[in-house]
């Protein structure tokens, strides 16, 4: 812990100096190569000053004060330079500026140190040098040039009989120039610890570049790798376990694991397991057996908050429980978790460990985030196709039903004319037996007569039901007509009870409505599928109420029971094909969703209100006709 506290000191105390290097200037602002001429430039300008300090002291002690006094002003010139290239950023610039004000101050000082022939114009190799270090290739020509010119002009002065004088006593003049060569040492010697420091600071910052791109090379990879398996894979599982391998392989985390949402709103394993680390077997073991709530666990938050989760090392040391023990006992020093979505919901969470801290990114989490909705993307298109198939399937045997239809229908006709024709001569014989006027028989020919009325009753019933299916199939809609909706009711009530069992009560209350617009036969299907459901629900012993009322524009018929109710998740897919609760052979799943079409086809509407123990009702919702008054 006191290794790490140092060594943040450290990085601290590095990230601040560097900031007073670069002038505070920001670095997304210019370009590498001036930031590292602002650093240099900056850096060789405070040791350079430093030196200059040393001089101003050596020529005050030698009597030359007004040397001191131009290196002095010269000073504040260079930090008003400074101020300048942190308010333009424009190293070349202030370079030529920092040059010019130096060879400004060295001509000075060898104007009153003797000139060419002082120990003082040795700071004129100084020129040179800083050029190539802070300017360049054409800077570092013209300030060479204008060196070399110095020079010979100093040089040149007692050729034309201008004697430069040296104000330093004759005494002291060896000491000033051991001193000089000692200061002109350190000033190169400054100005070069400014070039490899700046040289050395573009390096790393050349390598966290590289660094980044290749980070930001296998986040590209990574997005190909889960756009690739979630656009090829023939399923959702196939496409989880070649995003989760991508992942792995892209990362290099040792281990990912996949959970599906079950119906109850659970996490539980898939058994899709990536990786190649076998030592982390007892781990996959243990997870695999394991489910997990929303909000519990690395999972569970993921799919709790419905966006990625890191388990970072502080955090991966501190959480508790079995797996994370285990975890850590194996080996392991983070995790993530990216939940996938699928029309808005969670479908899956794909969670990964590692060996590895997690990348201090900023570009992490976001990545790592569109995975995860390339993963839904792929959930979606699964659920398209499935849906797909469940189309073909309702074709198939809408064309099926069409067929039975008219198989059935030719068959009906003839029982339905036979009846007829029994119902005629049944009217004579009937005649003919009163006539006898034996009583004793009245009582079984009302019985005769009834038989007669409910079988013809029974295959008009099953004409219309054929019809209807067949209308169903193709896709046609039943003439409208005006009907009772309170009949119709009793009359889906007389064929359904017959299912409903010694303790099963079945409650009517009946409404004023007016004549509705529609297929009678259609929508008794629909309240006779409500029923016998309703029925099925309460067992051997309960109520079934229906009831029908007017509400508004609309005619409202309700069925409700006192049964178990229905959970949450088995609510929310009552109206799909082919889904049903009811054991194999006792149920089809096409109830309700018949049920559900006829009654959009009237315009109307269908809602379900259900907790587990607290009963089931459902509520048919019909438009009523235009010409009835408001």
């Amino acid at each position: 812990m006191s290794r790490d506290r140092h060594a943040s000191a450290r990085t601290t105390r590095t990230l601040r100096l560097a900031s007073l290097l670069a002038l505070g200037v920001d670095p997304a602002r210019i370009s590498a190569d001036s930031l590292r001429r602002i650093r240099v430039l900056t850096g060789a300008t405070f040791l350079l000053i430093g030196t200059g300090i040393l001089h101003a002291i050596e020529f005050t002690l030698l009597g030359v004060p007004e040397i001191a006094v131009a290196i002095t002003l010269t000073a504040v010139l260079a930090f008003g330079n400074l101020a300048l290239l942190w308010r333009t950023h424009d190293p070349l610039l202030s370079a030529h500026i920092g040059l010019a004000l130096l060879s400004a101050l060295l001509c000075f000082g060898m104007s009153r140190t003797g000139g060419f022939a002082s120990s003082y114009g040795l700071w004129l190799y100084v020129l040179p040098v800083a050029a190539a270090v802070a300017l360049d290739l054409r800077g570092v020509v013209i300030w060479v040039a204008i060196t070399l010119a110095l020079m010979l002009g100093f040089w040149s002065l007692p050729l034309v009989g201008v004697e430069l004088v040296s104000r330093v006593p004759a005494s002291q003049r060896a000491g000033q120039a051991l001193f000089d060569q000692f200061v002109v040492m350190l000033g190169l010697a400054a100005v070069g610890v400014s070039f490899v420091d700046g040289q050395r600071r573009a390096e790393r910052e050349l390598g966290r570049a590289n660094d980044e791109l290749e980070r930001e090379s296998a986040y590209v990879r990574l997005l190909m790798h889960a756009a690739v398996a979630a656009n090829q894979a023939t399923s959702l599982d196939e496409a989880l376990r070649e995003c989760a391998k991508s992942v792995c392989h892209a990362m290099g985390w040792a281990a990912g694991h996949v959970y599906a949402v079950n119906e109850r709103g659970v996490l539980v394993s898939r058994r899709i397991v990536v990786g190649d680390d076998e030592s982390l077997g007892p781990l996959v073991d243990l997870t695999t057996q394991l489910t997990f709530q929303s909000g519990e666990g690395l999972p569970g938050r993921a799919f709790a908050w419905r966006r990625p989760v890191a388990l970072r090392s502080a955090d991966f040391e501190t959480d508790s429980g079995p797996r994370m023990e285990l975890a850590r006992a194996l080996g392991l020093r983070a995790g993530f978790a990216i939940p996938v979505l699928a029309h808005g919901e969670v479908v899956a969470v794909v969670e990964f460990a590692s060996r590895e801290l997690l990348p201090q990114d900023e570009r992490f989490e976001p990545v790592l985030t569109l995975v995860g909705a390339q993963l839904g993307r792929a959930a979606e298109r699964a659920v398209l196709e499935e849906k797909l198939r469940q189309v073909q399937k309702l074709e198939a045997i809408a064309q099926l039903a069409a067929g039975l239809a008219h198989e059935i229908n030719n068959p009906m006709a003839y029982v339905r004319t036979n009846l007829n024709v029994l119902r005629s001569d049944w009217d004579e014989l009937r005649k003919e037996l009163e006539a006898q006027g034996d009583s004793s028989r009245s009582l079984r020919l009302a019985e005769c007569d009834d038989l007669l009325a409910e079988s013809a009753e029974g295959v008009d019933r099953t004409i219309a039901i054929v019809r209807d299916v067949r209308d169903l199939a193709h896709g046609a809609n039943a003439a409208a007509e005006p009907f009772d909706l309170d009949e119709v009711v009793d009359e889906a009530l007389r064929v359904a009870g017959a299912q409903a069992g010694p303790g099963v009560r079945i409650e009517r209350v009946s409404g004023a409505l007016p004549a509705l617009r529609g297929s009678a036969g259609r929508l008794r299907q629909v309240v006779l599928n409500l029923v016998v459901n309703a029925i099925h629900a309460v067992g051997a012993q309960g109520v079934v109420r229906v009831t029908t009322e007017l509400r508004g524009r609309q005619a409202l018929m309700r069925v409700e029971d006192d049964g178990p109710g229905i959970d949450p998740d088995v609510r929310a897919r009552l109206f799909e094909p082919f889904f049903t609760t009811k054991p194999v052979g006792q149920g089809t799943g096409l109830g309700l969703y018949v049920s559900y079409e006829i009654v959009r086809a009237h315009g109307g509407e269908i809602r379900v209100d259900s907790e587990p123990g607290r009963g089931t009702r459902f509520e048919v919702r019909l438009p009523l006709p235009a010409e009835v008054g408001r």
